[in-house]
């Protein structure tokens, strides 16, 4: 919640920032490829951890809201990069997406073992 106060504990200090503010920071740093590998990793491994907890047996809502919530967390990356090479332009867009390309493919090998 963004209006919950900064937190500290054994993983760090936590604070909550509504996407209204963090948006325009995480578009204006993914120009660096490297930047945008790197969270759109993050966001890609948090999403895959959200599903694998899905419970065996689990119904209705426990099914449907960690697919619904990935199909939104990975489409604003999906935005974001959209948001890049439209203002890159053509040539910097090219650059841009291989650099990603290999940024997301580099130690794919295959899917965690959860």
């Amino acid at each position: 919640m963004p209006d919950k106060p900064a937190r500290n504990d054994d993983h760090g200090v936590h604070m909550s920032l509504g996407s209204v503010w963090l948006l325009p920071v995480v578009r204006e740093i993914s120009e660096d490829p490297a930047c945008y590998v790197t969270l759109r990793k993050a966001a890609t491994r948090q999403t895959a951890e959200g599903l694998a907890a899905v419970k065996p047996g689990a119904k209705r809502a426990d099914l449907t809201i960690p697919p619904a919530w990935n199909d939104h967390h990975l489409a604003t990356w999906s935005a974001v990069a959209s948001g890049i090479r439209r203002d890159f332009g053509k040539e910097d867009a090219a650059k841009w997406d291989r650099a990603v390309f290999e940024g997301l493919a580099k130690n794919a090998g295959g899917p965690p073992a959860y």
